[in-house]
């Protein structure tokens, strides 16, 4: 994969905080020229963000049709949170078989939820589980903003006290209770859904 210009991933960046915000409407056409006139870039420029950005599923780009921001059907909830925790506990058996460098999620203990979990994955190692953790994170944010009421944002706050024990356990090798606290975390997460087809054959390898 080819690392993006900073110019691209500055753009790439404000144009995903924006969609996440809502400040796009589902199905909402987004064109070439009319970004690079609000940013006073190029063309070029901004096809590549827009690429990015399609990468991870917050834009889609169809053959003769406007690049567009996609809308997530609330039918497929389950499915994109049955994805994430099979990704997440995937990753955790990954970190408890080969020991990588763990200090990073002490850090993300302090941030979002859905930043410290991406940052298990990315610790993990894994080139596969990442990109997939990546793009189905932003698809169940986007569902959660698309759909309010639907699937409740997580409470950061409420939060932090188990995302540190987590990290502790982890970087401690307490890997049981990490497991525990792990589904804690994907429960305040997936707003307390529970996906009939989640990765129960993981959780019986623990």
């Amino acid at each position: 994969m080819s690392v993006a210009s900073p110019l691209v991933a500055d753009l790439a960046k404000h144009l995903r905080s924006r969609i996440l915000a809502g400040e796009y409407a589902p199905e909402a056409k987004v064109t070439e020229s009319g970004l690079a006139a609000e940013y006073g870039v190029a063309r070029p420029t901004v096809r590549s963000a827009i690429e990015l950005l399609a990468g991870e599923g917050l834009l889609v780009r169809s053959p003769f049709a406007a690049v567009r921001v996609p809308a997530i059907p609330l039918s497929e909830r389950d499915e994109l949170v049955t994805v994430l925790r099979f990704t997440e506990d995937l990753a955790l058996d990954r970190i408890r078989s080969q020991q990588p460098d763990v200090r990073e999620l002490r850090q993300a203990a302090s941030g979002s939820l859905h930043g410290m979990l991406a940052t298990l994955v990315r610790v993990s190692g894994s080139p596969r589980l990442e990109p997939i953790h990546r793009r189905t994170t932003f698809e169940l944010m986007l569902l959660t903003q698309q759909h309010p009421g639907e699937l409740a944002s997580p409470d950061d706050a409420a939060a932090h006290a188990t995302m540190r024990s987590f990290a502790d356990a982890v970087a401690t090798e307490r890997f049981p209770e990490a497991s525990a606290l792990l589904e804690q975390l994907q429960d305040l997460r997936d707003g307390g859904v529970r996906a009939g087809g989640r990765a129960a054959s993981s959780r019986s390898r623990r």
